[in-house]
């Protein structure tokens, strides 16, 4: 950590310069080169207007990583398909769909409806399986999992 308050002449990149230098002479390596960045830091006080500039090298900078508010749910299609014959056919096809977390059963058909392209009046019920037998039928009030 440099402290630079008193110095009103020199530009903020002359200091940052001089700063960067005297840290160098300090911890000069490879990792310093390659890893070490400097932040610079400017203080003004509100009342005199006085400004202070810091300089301090880092090794890791954290950042604020944003939170997801979308949940991915995973969902089988089993779709029922009858020949002019009578003969019944089963067709199933998965998808992703992203909703919002602790979003309803009924957002979850809303999405799923535009992603598989389900013509919007269609027979289509939320089953939960578990080792190929259904476990549970879920309501459009219901919280999807």
């Amino acid at each position: 950590f440099v402290a630079d308050e008193g110095v009103n002449n020199k530009t903020v990149a002359n200091l940052a310069a001089e700063s960067w230098s005297k840290h160098l002479k300090r911890e000069h390596s490879m990792v310093t080169h390659l890893l070490q960045g400097q932040l610079h830091n400017t203080v003004v006080c509100p009342h005199c207007k006085y400004r202070s500039n810091t300089f301090s090298p880092f090794m890791f900078l954290p950042l604020a990583l944003p939170i997801s508010v979308d949940s991915v749910v995973f969902i089988t299609v089993v779709r029922l398909y009858r020949s002019s014959s009578g003969v019944v056919r089963l067709v199933q096809t998965r998808f992703a769909v992203s909703v919002r977390l602790r979003a309803s059963c009924k957002e979850v058909r809303e999405r799923l409806i535009r992603v598989a392209g389900i013509p919007e009046h269609s027979d289509l019920w939320l089953l939960a399986m578990q080792e190929g037998r259904f476990v549970a039928v879920f309501d459009d009030r219901d919280v999807a999992q």
